[in-house]
């Protein structure tokens, strides 16, 4: 009996030492694990700090973009207007002469008739 006693404190002593293994290769797994979600994390931030910073420098060039294209536009709208008129003068002077042959080319026309 005293031998079975000793055996059994034997054999508990090293399922104790076995199960502290495994829990603190549990516990490593979890460590490692956490530090690897943490440098992930962190990496993903970065990412998300860049695409954003791309977003600001996109969003203030197209600004930039689209004040220079209206300056643009304010200073050539009298030009442009002055180009409208004429190119209104030149169709409207191109339509009473075309009115003009169309009205002649029925008279004659006529006559011939």
């Amino acid at each position: 009996q005293t031998c079975k006693r000793s055996v059994g404190r034997m054999l508990h002593g090293q399922l104790a030492a076995a199960f502290d293994g495994f829990v603190e290769a549990v516990r490593g797994t979890q460590e490692r694990q956490a530090s690897g979600r943490r440098v992930v994390q962190k990496m993903m931030q970065n990412e998300l700090a860049e695409a954003f910073g791309w977003m600001v420098e996109a969003t203030t060039r197209q600004r930039e973009r689209r004040a220079m294209a209206s300056s643009s536009m304010e200073a050539g709208r009298p030009m442009m207007e002055k180009w409208f008129r004429g190119w209104e003068e030149f169709m409207w002077v191109r339509t009473e002469e075309k009115q003009a042959e169309e009205h002649e080319s029925s008279r004659k026309a006529l006559q011939d008739e």
